[in-house]
């Protein structure tokens, strides 16, 4: 009778244990092609890939102190990131989608 009740409660309160990957992404303005990463996360795209992202609208000399601090994960430009480099901060461009030519 135990072994009943002891299955009948593991099948009953079964959930399930796939946690999310969590992620902290800012972007500059809600407006040209920075507007895809909170529209991803409003489609579900990120959920749909195990990833629970949190986006954060960040401007300014704000932008740089949230890099230098740790407290964001990706940021899809490439000024600050430049900036964090420069101080030390062990940062990775994955893409960037302007022309050489533009960065002169």
């Amino acid at each position: 009778m135990k072994i009943f009740w002891s299955s009948l409660i593991v099948l009953v309160l079964q959930t399930s244990v796939h946690a999310a990957d969590k992620i902290r992404i800012a972007y500059p303005a809600p407006l040209g092609h920075f507007i895809t990463l909170p529209l991803a996360q409003k489609k579900g795209f990120f959920r749909e890939e195990g990833i629970e992202a949190e986006m954060i609208l960040l401007r300014g000399p704000a932008t740089q102190a949230a890099i230098l601090n740790g407290e964001i994960d990706y940021f899809p430009g490439i000024g600050a990131m430049v900036s964090a480099a420069v101080a030390g901060v062990p940062v990775k461009v994955v893409a960037c989608y302007v022309p050489p030519f533009l960065l002169c």
